[in-house]
Formats: structure tokens, sequence, C-alpha cells
């Protein structure tokens, strides 16, 4: 039965009656509280080993690791029978029926009339708090007056209340200051180092008091021979002819010895440094596949031996990703884009998929492309008319899907914003349709009036309507005397301040707190009028060295090389050198990218790239773009300036024009000039 506990008070079920008092099991277990031969921490003692106590943490960490047959998580296996964790073996303990309700539940308490469910048990025990007034289980009495959870908290017996905040109950006593404090004041006390004095949260106690995580390492990563063993151990104190000591002769047990290289240094788990539990969490994940899967992603398994962050491989193979990889040697997940186009669209199966295709396990391919295809057929699905779905499908299988393979073999990329107007395209087109069944037509039998009101609500879509009723009106779908009114085609003019700009690039080009990346980035949108897709696109190949001059580099963004300015080419190369991806899991594959992102193989998105810029002042990137070109305009040619920067030349003349230029000059420009250059 449970009974009030001698201790905290609260209404628990006895584990002991030392002298006759009872006890309830969390306080028994306080009471046992002794220092852990394994971390040195004084806790509640778990096991008694050979060595002497060890708590519940470190008797964890030993037992025997595996893959849960429940969950699928890496982990100490509780019940060895069923391959289970704790957590799963709790959920496995065979429900009985209760004594109360004669449902078959898992068991919540047990006395001599028999189990009882937890629904039973919450009954058994509500009653209206002393002090609150809601009928609540009560988990403490006081005078015989019943308290709920949390009033108990407030008004439960204690010898003194909290030395912090002075109103809840004192329940731990700081071993930095001893005094007493509430469960909330204790763990958000950050307190000296016993070694150095800092101010902050004790990463282990040791016996002379708590110390932080900068004196731990420094036992961690010094090593000396011990002037008592001799031995060539952590040094942990020394005598007084400043001879050093190690932990074992100090009087206490630090397992910071790996117990398969024989290192020293920290300890991840399974008494193992990172290297060693690394390389035994990748050989564990590996024996779940058979010989054949094995031998197919042996690609896959070289490249991640080679992390150079063991911490990163373990967190890799603990989490998302690594149950990915589970299911690929298990056979559940094929090892086809097909099938990773099934799992919903996550960064760990993005990555997956980048890792795959850098390997040399899946084929590489145009990823927005695809991606625009499989976020077009799921729109496709969600038609429900049979005649629209067709012709949705007809719409996007002949004009849309088309130009975007076109676009894809003239840029090489189909990229995301392109991606994105084609989708809205389709979209427009399934809207319109679906807005014509609502008023009772069909595409076949619409009205001007249906377009204009249509479009009424939703102007930004008049384009992309004008394009699908004029391929609709074509194919005999659409009636010809409708019309959609063609939006003026304005290009926005406006340009950022010469001396802003300057200002600007000049800060970029000499600031070394900014970001090397960034400030090359910036460099080539404030002074040579480059888009950020652009930019992310360029590749090691683009960058060129000039034949005459030492140290002068290049760029191949048109039909000839645009050759930097001095600063700008010393930044680019050292981009080349020291480039590298921002996350650890993709920098073990060699990228030709100059500005490489977080999946391996790929390049830094634009749209990341464009809100980094914003950061550093360059608050509108098109006026930025603008600027620079009506600059360079003004002192190169048009088709000079088409063929260095890669534009149109349509879109070169245009800004020749806009600068008040004429077509007369090119000749005379063309002539003064032995070869192209970029400008200054």
């Amino acid at each position: 039965m449970a009974e009030p506990c001698t201790d905290c008070g609260q209404l628990r079920p006895v584990a002991a009656r030392p002298g006759g008092q009872p006890v309830c099991g969390s306080c028994q277990r306080r009471r046992s509280a002794a220092a852990c031969v394994s971390c040195g921490r004084t806790r509640p003692i778990r096991s008694q080993t050979s060595d002497g106590p060890v708590c519940a943490t470190c008797f964890a960490r030993a037992a025997p690791p595996g893959r849960c047959s429940g969950c699928g998580r890496h982990g100490p296996i509780k019940l060895k029978k069923r391959n289970l964790c704790s957590t799963c073996a709790g959920k496995q303990r065979p429900p009985q029926p209760c004594r109360d309700c004669g449902h078959t539940r898992p068991v919540a308490a047990r006395d001599a009339r028999g189990p009882q469910c937890h629904v039973c048990w919450r009954k058994q025990h509500r009653a209206l708090c002393t002090r609150c007034g809601q009928d609540r289980p009560a988990l403490g009495t006081l005078d015989g007056r019943p308290y709920c959870p949390h009033c108990w908290e407030k008004v439960r017996p204690a010898a003194e209340l909290c030395a912090d905040c002075g109103r809840l109950p004192a329940a731990l006593t700081s071993r930095q200051d001893s005094l007493r404090r509430c469960r909330r004041c204790h763990q958000a006390k950050p307190g000296p180092c016993a070694r150095c004095g800092t101010v902050t949260k004790a990463e282990r106690h040791w016996p002379e008091g708590p110390v932080c995580l900068t004196c731990v390492d420094t036992v961690r990563f010094t090593h000396a021979t011990c002037a008592s063993c001799q031995q060539h151990r952590p040094v942990f104190d020394r005598d007084s002819d400043r001879h050093p000591i190690c932990p074992e002769c100090s009087g206490i047990q630090l397992a910071y010895t790996c117990t398969v290289c024989g290192g020293m240094g920290r300890i991840h788990s399974r008494r193992r440094c990172p290297p060693c539990r690394a390389a035994q969490r990748l050989d564990e994940v590996f024996t779940a596949c058979t010989d054949q899967l094995k031998a197919e992603l042996a690609p896959l398994y070289r490249h991640l031996a080679s992390y150079p962050s063991p911490y990163t491989l373990i967190a890799y193979l603990d989490g998302t990703g690594g149950r990915l990889i589970h299911r690929l040697l298990t056979g559940d997940l094929a090892c086809t884009h097909d099938s990773l186009d099934q799992l919903r669209q996550t960064a760990s199966v993005t990555h997956l998929r980048s890792l795959l295709t850098a390997v040399g396990l899946l084929p590489s391919r145009d990823e927005h492309l695809a991606r625009a295809h499989h976020r077009a057929q799921i729109l496709l699905n969600t038609v429900h008319e049979s005649a629209d779905r067709l012709l949705l499908t007809r719409y996007m299988r002949w004009t849309i899907l088309p130009a975007a393979h076109e676009h894809t073999e003239r840029t090489g990329s189909l990229g995301p914003h392109h991606a994105r107007y084609l989708l809205e395209q389709l979209r427009t087109a399934h809207a319109f349709t679906h807005y014509l069944r609502t008023t009772g037509s069909t595409l076949a039998d619409c009205t001007q009036p249906h377009i204009d009101a249509w479009l009424s609500s939703q102007r930004w879509r008049t384009s992309y309507l004008r394009q699908f009723l004029t391929w609709a009106a074509v194919h005999g779908e659409a009636p010809r005397h409708v019309a959609v009114s063609a939006l003026a085609a304005s290009e926005d003019r406006s340009i950022m301040s010469d001396t802003d700009r300057l200002l600007l690039a000049h800060r970029l080009e000499h600031d070394d707190t900014i970001a090397l990346p960034d400030r090359i980035a910036g460099c080539l949108v404030l002074q040579y009028g480059q888009h950020v897709t652009r930019i992310t696109q360029l590749t090691v190949d683009d960058v060129l060295e000039h034949p005459k001059e030492p140290g002068i580099l290049g760029l191949t963004l048109g039909s000839d090389p645009l050759w930097l300015r001095p600063r700008l080419s010393h930044l680019m190369a050292r981009l080349i050198t020291e480039r590298h991806p921002d996350r650890v899991l993709a920098r073990s594959i060699p990228t030709p990218h100059l500005f490489p992102g977080s999946h391996p193989g790929r390049p830094l998105s634009a749209d990341h790239l464009a809100r980094r810029l914003k950061t550093l002042g360059i608050k509108n990137l098109r006026r930025a773009r603008n600027g620079a070109l009506l600059s360079m305009v003004g002192s190169v040619h048009w088709k000079l300036l088409a063929d260095l920067l890669g534009i149109s030349d349509s879109a070169a003349q245009r800004w020749h024009t806009a600068a008040g230029g004429d077509r007369a000059s090119y000749v005379a420009t063309r002539l003064k000039q032995d070869a192209a250059t970029g400008p200054e």
C-alpha cells in the first residue's frame, strides 16, 4: 500500500522501512548514494561491481549496445530476450486485468487485492485540493488534508525554505556553497569551478568539488609519467615537488582511457574514444545487411568511414540519417531515385540522395527539374475531374516540361526560380479550371466575364493564364474569341547609388572579419552586376589565370574572359584553397563549386546566398546589380559587355540605351581595344 514517505512526504509505495519508518523508492536510492568508481560522482548506486559501486548512468553505458527491435534506435538493450531498449521493454510489460474495472491494462499499482490500472488508481486518489480547490489526484496529505501535485511542492513539509527564492521548500543541498535550494533553483544555479574559479555549469564533480569542462579537458589531454606509479597517464594533480600524479594514485578512478586503442582523452561511450566508437557504430549499422547489399553499398561505407569528425558521424548514424541507411541495408528501401521520391522530402532524405549520388550509387540528375516534375505530378493527382486531369497532363507534358528541359540544356541547370515559374503555370491552369467547375462551366465554353471575374482578385496571374488560354485555344480546348490583356512590360531600373555601392565593395574587399565566400559574392554583385544564381553555379574550371599579368585571375562568364581587380583576384585565389561546405558531413567529398552547399556535390542555394548578402548591407540585390551594370555600360560598349558578363545582347543594348549611348560607338570602341578586358 502507498503511504506518506518519511523523507519527502509524498504518497508513494513503500520501498523500505529503515527503523520502522516508510521510505519510498526515490528516497531509498538517495539514502544509498555513494561515489561511483566510473565517473567519480556521488549518486544513487545501481550496481556493485568488482571495482566498486556504479551509478545508474555508468551502468547503462556498460550495458551491451544494439539496435532495438521495437523502435529501431541504437542504444543499451534492456530486455535481451526480445532485443528491446528500456523504453520499449516498459511498453512490452504484459497487461493484466484490473481488480476494479476489469479492463486488461498495464499495471500501475499492486497490493493484496491485486493489480490496479492507472485509470482506477487516479480515480481512487482524486480529491479536492485543499489549496487550489481543483479535483485532481492527491500527491500528498498534510494533517489529513489532500494536495494536488502542483500545490504539494509548495506546502510539503520541509525543515527550511529555498535559499535563493525563499518560497519553495528546500529539496537539495548544493555542493558549491552547502546551501539548500528547491529543485528549480538548484538546477539553474551555476557555481565556481573548484580548480579555476570560473562560475559556470559543472561538468564533473570530483572529491575537491565541481569542475568545469575546461579543467576536465585539461586532465584528459595532459599526459605525463606519473611520479608514483611510473605510468604514462593523465595528469590529475602534482605533489609538493610539482611532479605529476595520475588520477589512480590520487585515490580516484577516472575512465579516460579507451579500451580499444588505449588512447587517453575524451571517452564518448562504451569506454571508447570517439574514433573507435564511430568505427564500432559504423560496423554495427552495416552488420544488419546481407553480403550482397554490403558489397553494393561498399562505396557508402568507405565514404562514411572517411568522415573527419567522429562526433559528426556518430550523431548522423544515431539520427534520422542512420535510420534511412538502416532501411537501405535491410532492403526496406531500394537504392534508387524513385524510392527516395516516395518519401517525404526532408533534409535527411535530400542529404542521403546527395551522398549516394556523390559516391556513385545513384546517377546524377538535375534535382530542381526532378523536384518540379514530382510536385507537378502531386498536383495532378489532386484533380478529381478526369477531363480536367487529362487536359492539365497534356499541358504539362507538351508545354511546361519541354520548356524546362530546353532551359536545362541551354543553361546546364533549371534553377529554383525557373522551376517555381513553370510550376506556377500549372497551378494557375489548375486553379482556373477548378473555378470554372464551381461556376458550372468548362474550359470549352468559358466566356470573357469568367476570365475577368477570376483575374479581378488575382491580377498577378495574368501572364500565366494568358499562356494557358493561348495553348488551349491553339489545340481547340478553349474558345478563340476570349482574350487576356498582356501586362505592359516594366523593368525595374532603380539603382543603388554609386557612393554606397563603391564604399560597400571597398569594405568587402578589405574587411577580414567577414566570411570569404560572402566577400567575393558581394563584390561580384556590386562591381560586375552578377546574379546570385549565376554566382552559385561557378566552379573552379571557370577561374582563369592571366597569361601576362601574374596574380590576376579571371572568370568565364561569357565568351570572353572577365579579368578581376587585383584585390579581388587575391581573394579568389584564397577561396579556391580555403573553400569547404558549411556542414562537416559534406566536406569529405571533393566539390568543384566555388560556393559549396550543405549537401555533398551541390552548390550553395541562391536564396541562402541572397539572405547572407542582405546581412552585409546589400538590402536590394536588384538595385546593386542595376547600379553596377549602368556604371559598366558607360565605359564598355554593350556588345563587349554582353560577351564579358554572359548576358544577352538585347539586355546589354537596353542598358546601353538607358545610359544614353548609341550603336555607332561600337566600331570605334572595338578598334581601340586589343583584347576584351574587364572594367575596373
